[in-house]
Parts: C-alpha cells; sequence; structure tokens
C-alpha cells in the first residue's frame, strides 16, 4: 500500500514539474517575464530605471500577462500604474516601498493582493479593491501614510494582520454593501486606523448613491459594483430580447415533434423538412384521367399528396376489324389502345360480295312450262335463283353458257348479264342488282371571314361525294377596326362582298331566333322527281319490275 502511495505522489511531482516549471526568462524592452504553461506571463521585473508612468500590457508574445511577480517593481521611482484586466494575481512585495507611487488602477479581474504588496507607498492617496477580493493579505498596505480613502468590495471577508497598520490618514471607507454586512468581514489586530475611519455603506465612491443603466444592470456605472438583480423580463419562455434592457438571451422553442411547425408558447413558425417514405398509388392515371399518388411522413403521420398526369392513349400500331365485313355489308377496322377501349383511324371495309356455289336444277322444264334453279353463296347461304326456259318444240333441252356481264351494275344502278344455248341460241338475261355506295370518312374544312367551309366524305368505289356547306364567317371587327379572327387591321381592305356578307352575318345575329322562325313558317317544301326507270328482264313471258330510284332535293 505504501509503494502505491509513492508511486503516485512521484507521478503528481512530475505533473507538477511538466505544468509549473517556468521556460526561462525572457526580457522585453521595459520587462523581464516568464511564460508559464500553457501559456501564461508573469512580469517579474521591471528595467526602464528612472520611469514614472507604467503601463501594463495585457499580452506579451501573444500570451495573456496575468500576475506581478514577487517584487516586480519594489523600490522603483514609479508615480503611477495601470495595470491590463487580463491581470488575476498581483505577487508579494510587487510594489513593496515605491515611495513615488500615487495612484494605482486596479484590475477589475483580480482575485488574489500577496502580502506587504503596497507596503510602504507613502504617496498613494486611494485605493479602490476590485469586486472578487475576498482576502487583504498582512502588511498589504501598511505604512500607506498618505492613503485617505478606500473603496471595499461586497466580497471582501478577511483583513490579515496589520494590513493597513500606520495609515493615520485614512479617513474614508467607501463600502459597497450595507452596515449588516461589515460585521461579516473577520479583522485581525492593527487595522485601527482602517476600522476607525468614516464608513458609507451602499455607496459608490463616485457619487452616491449608485448608477445603473435600468432595472437590469448589475454593475454599478461609476464604481462596478455588482448587485443582484431581479430576473430580465420577456414575454414569454420563447422570448430572447429582454423588455428593459434588450437582453439577449438563448432559447429553445417547444414543439410537440420534429415535425411540428408552430411553438407551443409563442406560436413562432419554422420551416420543417418531413421524413417521408415511399409514393403509393391511391388512384391510378389512365389514359384520359389524372391519378393521385400519396407519401406519409413517419414522424407526424402528415400525408403529402400528388397528382399523376393522364397517361395518353397507346395505339397499337396493327388494324383491329371492329365489325368484319360480309357478302352485302361493309365492315370497319381502326387501331385499339393498349389501355383502354379508345379507338382512332376507324376505316370502312368494302363489302366482300356473295361467294356463289354451283346452279342445281330443283324443276325440270317442259315444253310447256320453265323449270327453276337455284344456287347458294358458301359464305351466307343467301339463295339466288332463275328460271330454265321451257324445253324447245323439239324437245331438245337448252344448253346455256355462262353468264356474260353485258351491263355492269355500279353504286346506284342494276347491271345485265345475258347468256346463249349453245343448240338453238335462244338467250336468256337476269338483273345485276345496284351495289350502294360505300362511303368513307367525313373530312372537315373549317370556315373562315371570307371561305366557305364544309365536310365531305367520298364513295370507296365510284368517288361520288356527299357535301354539306357552312356559309363564310365574315369578318368580326373591334372598335378599332381591326378582325377579331382573320386580323385585317382595316375595314377599307374588305371587298364590297364580304362587307355585305359582314352586314347579313350581323342581322342575323340581330334578328336571331324570329328570323329562323319566319323561315320556317314562309318556306314551302318543293321536290324534284326524277323519272320513273323501268328496266324489264323477259325470260318466256314474264316481265319482272325493276327498282324505282327516287330522289329528293330540298330546295
Amino acid at each position: 500500500m505504501k509503494k502505491s502511495i509513492g508511486i503516485i505522489v512521484i507521478m503528481v511531482l512530475l505533473m507538477i514539474s511538466l505544468f509549473c516549471v517556468p521556460a526561462s526568462a525572457s526580457t522585453d524592452g521595459d520587462f523581464t517575464y516568464t511564460v508559464y504553461a500553457p501559456g501564461e506571463v508573469t512580469i517579474t521585473s521591471y528595467n526602464k530605471y528612472g520611469a514614472k508612468n507604467v503601463v501594463i500590457p495585457a499580452t506579451i508574445e501573444g500570451y495573456p500577462v496575468v500576475k506581478i511577480g514577487t517584487a516586480a517593481f519594489a523600490r522603483t521611482e514609479i508615480t503611477s500604474v495601470i495595470l491590463p484586466d487580463s491581470i488575476t494575481s498581483i505577487g508579494n512585495e510587487a510594489f513593496e516601498s515605491c515611495k513615488q507611487l500615487e495612484t494605482v488602477a486596479m484590475p477589475k479581474k483580480l482575485k488574489t493582493i500577496g502580502w506587504q504588496a503596497f507596503n510602504g507607498c507613502s504617496k498613494i492617496a486611494k485605493i479602490s479593491i476590485p469586486q472578487g477580493i475576498e482576502k487583504i493579505e498582512k502588511y498589504c498596505f501598511s505604512g500607506c501614510v498618505s492613503l485617505k480613502e478606500i473603496v471595499v468590495p461586497t466580497t471582501l471577508k478577511s483583513i490579515d494582520i496589520a494590513a493597513f497598520d500606520d495609515c493615520e490618514s485614512l479617513n474614508t471607507v467607501w463600502y459597497l454593501g450595507g452596515e449588516t454586512d461589515k460585521s461579516n468581514i473577520t479583522k485581525q489586530y492593527h487595522n485601527d486606523d482602517m476600522w476607525d475611519a468614516t464608513w458609507h455603506y451602499n455607496s459608490c465612491p463616485v457619487g452616491a448613491p449608485h448608477e445603473y443603466s435600468n432595472d437590469c444592470d448589475a454593475e454599478c456605472n461609476g464604481c462596478g459594483l455588482n448587485r443582484d438583480v431581479p430576473d430580465h423580463k420577456y414575454d414569454n419562455a420563447c422570448d430572447t430580447d429582454c423588455n428593459v434592457c434588450k437582453a439577449i438571451r438563448q432559447t429553445q422553442h417547444t414543439y410537440d415533434n420534429s415535425c411540428d411547425t408552430e411553438c407551443n408558447i409563442c406560436k413562432a413558425k419554422r420551416n420543417i423538412t418531413h421524413s417521408y417514405g415511399q409514393w403509393s398509388t391511391v388512384k391510378k392515371a389512365d389514359c384520359t384521367t389524372s391519378g393521385t399518388q400519396n407519401r406519409e411522413c413517419s414522424v407526424c403521420h402528415h400525408i403529402d399528396s400528388k397528382n399523376v398526369d393522364p397517361l395518353n392513349h397507346d395505339y397499337e400500331t396493327k388494324w383491329t376489324v371492329d365489325e368484319a365485313a360480309d357478302c352485302t355489308g361493309a365492315g370497319s377496322k381502326s387501331h385499339h389502345c393498349t389501355r383502354c377501349d379508345a379507338k382512332k383511324d376507324i376505316t370502312t371495309i368494302p363489302a366482300e360480295g356473295h361467294t356463289w356455289g354451283k346452279w342445281t336444277t330443283v324443276k325440270e322444264p317442259t315444253t310447256t312450262a320453265e323449270g327453276k334453279s337455284e344456287r347458294k353463296c358458301k359464305v351466307c347461304n343467301e339463295t339466288e335463283t332463275q328460271s330454265i326456259a321451257k324445253l324447245a318444240e323439239d324437245g331438245h333441252t337448252h344448253i346455256f353458257g355462262d353468264w356474260k356481264i353485258s351491263k355492269a351494275a355500279t353504286c346506284i344502278e342494276t347491271g345485265k348479264a345475258e347468256r346463249a344455248c349453245s343448240i338453238c341460241q335462244e338467250k336468256e338475261t337476269k338483273e345485276i342488282v345496284a351495289t350502294g355506295h360505300q362511303v368513307g370518312e367525313w373530312e372537315e374544312t373549317e370556315p373562315t371571314c371570307t371561305e366557305e367551309g364544309y365536310r365531305e366524305r367520298k364513295c370507296l368505289v365510284c368517288k361520288e361525294s356527299e357535301k354539306e356547306i357552312e356559309k363564310a364567317l365574315g369578318h368580326d371587327f373591334d372598335k378599332d377596326g381591326k378582325c377579331l379572327r382573320c386580323g385585317l387591321s382595316s375595314s377599307e381592305d374588305v371587298t364590297e362582298e364580304e362587307k355585305e356578307d359582314q352586314t347579313v352575318n350581323e342581322n342575323q345575329s340581330n334578328n336571331g331566333k324570329d328570323q329562323g322562325e319566319e323561315q320556317q313558317q314562309g318556306e314551302k317544301p318543293s321536290y324534284w322527281w326524277l323519272l320513273w326507270v323501268a328496266l324489264a328482264a323477259v325470260a318466256g313471258a314474264g316481265v319482272s319490275a325493276v327498282t324505282i330510284l327516287i330522289s329528293k332535293k330540298k330546295k
């Protein structure tokens, strides 16, 4: 156990030697000084003999000057000294027997004054001991025969032996505390000169009473006395600026969580960043309708939403048959969207026509009556019949060759086919039904101010067109004489015909419904009738009527 204690003591001494052993003394102009770890300067002596006024620097070599060493200025002829606020300690006998010293500016951060520090300074008339000093060491101001007044801080706890001995001129003590506080100071003997002087309590030696900048100011403007002050006045726990002295403090707002934007106390707003997860689809977007996606903050569960743009149609490149063409009816085809039922490029598929089989005799002819034969479409089973001519008087059966088209059927007109008996050359004919128009899609041209518009579609077979005309719109001039549609800048450039059209359009706009009603009441429908066209096919003694075409056109 003793061995362990010995090791510990040795280690402590080594550490003390590392941190407390000074570097070699240095001289910088007027001063000799030593730099101690961790970089603090002690003034050890003053080298400028005969100098009167001394100002000690706050730093040397960039290090703070924190101490006046033992007897550093003892027995010099200086008359005044200013100590920087960086100094916290005045060593023993530092200014002993400086008999010409009259004024000493004590630093505010001073904590200790060594014994006999100002002993024998016979011309000092006033000393202000700063706040923070707790003890005045023995013989500190002994022999200061000219000392008339001192300032004593409230932090002073003890006055050592003969600290103010032989100070017979001392008659005024400015005590920064109250009279009851004075009784707390421990007084050793040979300090009667101080104790018998007149004490002024709670008074400022610069001018009574103490003066403060405001109710929150703790330090007297005159003597620097620190007082207890009430708490600063703030509007709330988050207010940083005191309502009295404008002192700034650090505060922290209170929020429900890291995503809360409003302080619970002062309602201050802040910008936050939510901790969102991945986007999830709430409503899927389709070709024409936008969708919705949400994501949720993992901290406060705030929901963030966004719209997803419509996908637009995605049309296939291959045709899809929407309605198949059959023997007599047209079909249609289009390009379908891969996602929905939309389709475009709707196109007519022409009728395919019948695929006939062979003629079959269902009634044999005789010399007195016709026979009948028929054939069927291989696709739709549509049946077509034809008569078989009566047998010739000699009893032979007509042997007809293939039908030959003598007149081709068109979209609106019937055709005719005929064939002849290879024996007697007797002929028979038959009608070919009109195919009817197979129209395409409408193509539209918008009307302009001066030109008509229309929409038109054509038959895919005969190219006959059907057109619907829309009257030219006419110019629509604003108050500046500029057409709102075509930009024509002057009505002078409009032709007489266009002006007339414009007038008509305006009148139509003004008359509106009344004019429409007059037209309906006054107009009589008239019809143009085409000629009845009859094509008769004679087979034997029979006569068949042909299809009657009627066209009606509204005037």
